[in-house]
């Protein structure tokens, strides 16, 4: 059975027309009130559960998120991803030469044939970075090279 649901907190629904939405097969999505205090939507969760779960974080976040960090995140945010990154290689200092041009190689090779358009903030770009198996560690919210095995 789900959570309760606090008044406020956002709600949940199908987008879809089916003439039974409990029974379909088609995906959740969630709406809420951002860090911004703006209503946003975030799609993808595969029971109602799984929404209603995710309602609770966010309200959480928007409640202790101080402000600056809350315009922070949304000018990223507005970034597409491409931006991003050249962004991330400027600030990098401790990168030499030849990691650089390998970075940089991955990135051109693997991340921006599919996302380089998309804005930080979209679910999709989120998603694709968590769902892929990308050349570094994805559990940091910047790029980092790990060495693959050659031999499986």
């Amino acid at each position: 059975m789900p959570n309760k649901l606090a008044r406020g907190m956002g709600s949940f629904f199908k987008s879809c027309a089916c003439r039974r939405p409990s029974g379909c097969p088609h995906l959740y999505t969630i709406r809420f009130r951002n860090i911004r205090d703006k209503q946003a939507e975030e799609p993808g969760f595969p029971t109602q559960d799984a929404a209603v779960e995710r309602l609770p974080e966010l309200s959480t976040a928007r409640k202790t998120t101080p402000r600056s960090i809350a315009e922070q995140q949304e000018t990223l945010g507005e970034m597409a991803f491409e931006e991003y990154a050249k962004a991330w290689f400027a600030r990098k200092r401790g990168l030499t030469g030849s990691t650089r041009a390998a970075t940089e190689s991955r990135m051109r090779t693997h991340a921006h044939p599919e996302i380089s358009s998309r804005k930080m903030h979209a679910p999709s770009t989120a998603s694709w970075w968590n769902a892929s198996s990308p050349p570094w560690n994805a559990a940091t919210s910047a790029p980092q090279l790990t060495r693959r095995s050659s031999c499986g």
